[in-house]
């Protein structure tokens, strides 16, 4: 039997667009696209002091998802996985995603980590282990992976399987994310 209270989905994260976007269609019923079951309740702003694109947005988004969707701020990432019932890690910054799993790990909440996973396969094979050991449901992947060009091509492909493909973007290479990574899935021993 399904619950007719809300998953409490916990955010890790408040220095990527994707926050306030997910937190929108999860908490805004009124929205085109609502996704009903789950509420974004709590989150952890968090932020890395030596990436524009993370330390310049964080305060901007920590005020538009708690004023706009009354979403509880707290201090850890631990914090947000003692209060809620899944964890949304959508930290810009790829970097920090291994240690902040390692901090919420062991309350073995199921988690999307939001793209890139890591910046290196041996922290994607890192977070992959733990969730191994702890139990813990994962999935990462970017959302254009839904794209209608994409998919088409995946249904019309008269030359046998896609082995490959170029990726490219609007985003300028960073000093501190070396190289542009694109991780599609995770299928047992990738790694």
């Amino acid at each position: 039997m399904m619950s007719d209270k809300p998953i409490r989905i916990g955010m890790i994260g408040l220095d990527s667009s994707h926050a306030p976007t997910f937190t929108q269609l999860l908490n805004d019923k009124n929205h085109a696209y609502y996704v009903p079951g789950g509420e974004v309740t709590v989150t952890f702003p968090g932020g890395s002091d030596d990436f524009d694109m993370s330390y310049s947005r964080v305060e901007g988004f920590t005020v538009q998802v708690r004023d706009k969707y009354g979403v509880k701020i707290v201090d850890s990432p631990e914090e947000v996985a003692e209060a809620c019932d899944a964890i949304l890690m959508v930290s810009v910054d790829a970097r920090v995603h291994l240690e902040q799993f390692r901090r919420i790990a062991a309350y073995r909440k199921p988690i999307f980590i939001d793209k890139p996973m890591a910046l290196s396969s041996s922290d994607a094979k890192a977070i992959v282990e733990l969730a191994q050991l702890h139990h813990i449901p994962m999935m990462s992947y970017s959302s254009l992976r839904y794209a209608e060009a994409l998919t088409e091509a995946l249904l019309t492909s008269e030359s046998g399987s896609i082995i490959g493909m170029d990726c490219y973007g609007p985003l300028a290479l960073q000093p501190t994310q070396p190289g542009l990574l694109v991780w599609c899935a995770y299928g047992g021993d990738a790694f």
